[in-house]
């Protein structure tokens, strides 16, 4: 009753402030509105296309949750938060020197430009989704803003540092791991339970197990499936680039489950498949964006799987019940998805621009497009040897730190709580829409329930903590389905000095430090 009694307050206050009094309070920028036209202020404290410095940034739940404060533990959110912190000042510092003619473009987004600032014309370089030589060359190749270097070359180095580091602090896991599963085929009608002796255990060998014939049904159910896809419509990706990123999946995927049981923090492998794929079908677009989706999901959907066995084995669900719910919700999710993706393609107006009324914006599409032109149709040789060489030293760098990393938190016992994946993984959170004003809110969030509530009164956070952040964002998705099916979508407007004064200044409308020179910056023609 505490979760739907916080579940209803929360919507009817969403409902009654609406969106255009939440405006000026989901992105409380009152830093940028002393001087809206300062580019320098809009720069280092603007929470659109600036660093989002600014101490109290929104009073937005949807925001504040944006990191789950109340859920993660709080050295999580405080490694990842130096993570960003340190990564902050050796953006500002590059800026400022204009390295790579970073100068010239917003310093954090995720958008592509070519050499005259502007949004790179992908129809100019393209056929179909193959790559136009002779119109990439007669062009401009595509720059990316320096938070989006930062967060390209942090996300090569953490998927290294990640493996080598787990590696090393969890080998004998491994070697547990590894034993278990040679057990599990060795003799397959054995029960996995028979390998612990713990109370939760004992307790669920009552259940009948889920034969693991019946996972075996489901990978090769859904592979065969994968495969009619790309093979009987125009996804132009050779079946052997599917396999291989399914088996750079299943390499990675021990290590990141570990660091997700750990932190909570989901270290998808997806830059690896897109990296390898530009490799294995250089100028292809769609074989790219394919394949990494592969690579993304697989990773997603395995620590999705194992942390619902892990639930169900502590509230003591029948596993073939479980089997059950999850088979059910898939297919039923799938179906829905699809739907609700062709109505909002069909149906929205401006569906995923940056301009879209209705703030349909679309973050992650906008960063899958601009890494599938980068990697898929320009191609990771020309991007790793002409326009971002540095990029490719990002891998050696991360293997390298592994050592030293692990040799420090072994000797240095009052690093309990410093995790270095989590703060190299600070260093990914730019690059896109997504800065410190998104994040800042949380990181107090954090404090307040996971630090200070927990530690003098634990009574209270053990008994309200988890109603409160799942009432709330219960609350918010509710109140925002209703706001948006009752007046936003029906045209209702209301027009004040609140939901106009975050779009008044140059932060929103993206600004460069430098002034682009009549004949363009970057690389001369013939040099890319």
């Amino acid at each position: 009753y505490k979760f739907f009694f916080v579940t209803i307050i929360s919507s009817f206050c969403y409902f009654f402030i609406p969106n255009y009094v939440f405006k000026a309070l989901s992105y409380f920028n009152w830093m940028t509105w002393i001087a809206p036209q300062n580019k320098t202020l809009a720069i280092i404290t603007g929470s659109y296309t600036g660093m989002g410095f600014n101490p109290i940034s929104t009073f937005d739940w949807s925001i504040i949750n944006y990191s789950v404060p109340l859920t993660v533990p709080f050295f999580s959110l405080v490694n990842r938060y130096i993570g960003m912190l340190l990564a902050s000042f050796l953006i500002i510092g590059l800026y400022w020197r204009n390295y790579k003619w970073t100068g010239y473009l917003p310093i954090n987004t995720s958008q592509l430009y070519d050499s005259n600032g502007l949004s790179y014309n992908i129809s100019r370089v393209t056929n179909g989704m193959t790559l136009n030589e002779e119109g990439y060359e007669n062009y401009s190749p595509p720059y990316i803003s320096i938070g989006n270097i930062i967060f390209n070359g942090s996300s090569f180095a953490l998927y290294v540092f990640a493996f080598a580091y787990v590696l090393l602090t969890e080998r004998k896991l491994f070697w547990d791991a590894l034993k278990g599963f040679y057990i599990t085929m060795r003799y397959p009608k054995r029960s996995v339970m028979e390998q612990f002796n713990d109370p939760h255990t004992r307790m669920m060998k009552k259940y009948v197990e889920v034969p693991d014939w019946w996972y075996l049904i489901v990978l090769i159910g859904s592979f065969v499936f994968g495969v009619i896809a790309v093979e009987c419509w125009p996804a132009d990706t050779p079946v052997w680039a599917i396999v291989v990123i399914l088996l750079l999946s299943l390499v990675l995927i021990v290590p990141s489950t570990v660091v997700y049981s750990v932190t909570g923090y989901e270290l998808n492998v997806y830059y690896f498949a897109v990296i390898i794929t530009g490799y294995m079908c250089p100028q292809n677009g769609l074989a790219n964006m394919l394949c990494r989706l592969y690579g993304n999901n697989i990773d997603v959907q395995a620590e999705s799987f194992i942390s619902d066995q892990k639930i169900g084995h502590y509230v003591k669900l029948p596993p073939r019940a479980v089997f059950r719910a999850q088979i059910s919700a898939v297919l039923i999710q799938s179906f829905i998805t699809v739907a609700v993706v062709n109505f909002s393609i069909s149906s929205i107006k401006d569906f995923c621009s940056y301009t879209q009324t209705d703030k349909f914006t679309c973050t992650f599409p906008h960063t899958l497009y601009a890494e599938t032109v980068m990697y898929g149709i320009v191609g990771p040789v020309r991007m790793f040897n002409q326009l971002y060489p540095e990029l490719k030293w990002c891998f050696l760098i991360g293997a390298v730190l592994a050592i030293p990393a692990y040799l420090f938190k072994k000797y240095c016992r009052r690093a309990l709580y410093v995790h270095p994946i989590l703060v190299i993984n600070g260093f990914s959170h730019w690059g896109n829409t997504y800065n410190l004003s998104h994040y800042t809110p949380g990181m107090i969030a954090g404090f307040l329930f996971n630090f200070y509530i927990k530690r003098y009164y634990a009574r209270w956070w053990s008994k309200y903590n988890y109603v409160l952040t799942s009432a709330l964002s219960a609350g918010i998705a509710i109140g925002g389905i209703v706001i948006f099916l009752t007046l936003q979508y029906p045209g209702a407007k209301l027009v004040w000095w609140g939901n106009k004064v975050y779009a008044s200044g140059v932060d929103y409308a993206g600004t460069a430090r430098l002034d682009v020179p009549p004949e363009g910056f970057g690389l001369q023609k013939g040099q890319f």
